[in-house]
């Protein structure tokens, strides 16, 4: 766990930058192109209906991705306030003498 959450700059190398440059433009000519014949929805490969517009997003999206300097990207992905998962504890606990009471109020006793 202390691996994943390290400090440690990832590898972005100039031939995995232009790799991102180039799939967003993919992506976005694709949406474009099916826009501009008049195709504005599709279906994908498990049958969920696409819009050729969020092929345009998703490729703006992973164009500034990948154009962001990497210190960028570790501070925005950052986890601040890291709690380790504690077995036997419940997130929010339940106090029953509240419950019922809320349900008293309520008129579900």
């Amino acid at each position: 766990m202390a691996q994943l959450l390290s400090e440690s700059r990832p590898p972005a190398t100039l031939k995995s930058r232009l790799i991102g440059i180039a799939s967003g433009v993919m992506l976005a000519a694709i949406g474009y192109w099916y826009t501009a014949h008049g195709i504005y929805t599709w279906r994908h490969w498990n049958g969920q209906p696409v819009f050729s517009w969020s092929g345009v997003a998703a490729g703006f999206v992973v164009i500034v991705v990948s154009c962001a300097p990497a210190w960028m990207i570790v501070k925005m992905t950052a986890i601040k306030n890291y709690q380790p998962y504690h077995t036997g504890r419940a997130a929010h606990p339940v106090n029953p003498a509240k419950v019922a009471e809320m349900h008293a109020k309520k008129g579900n006793a």
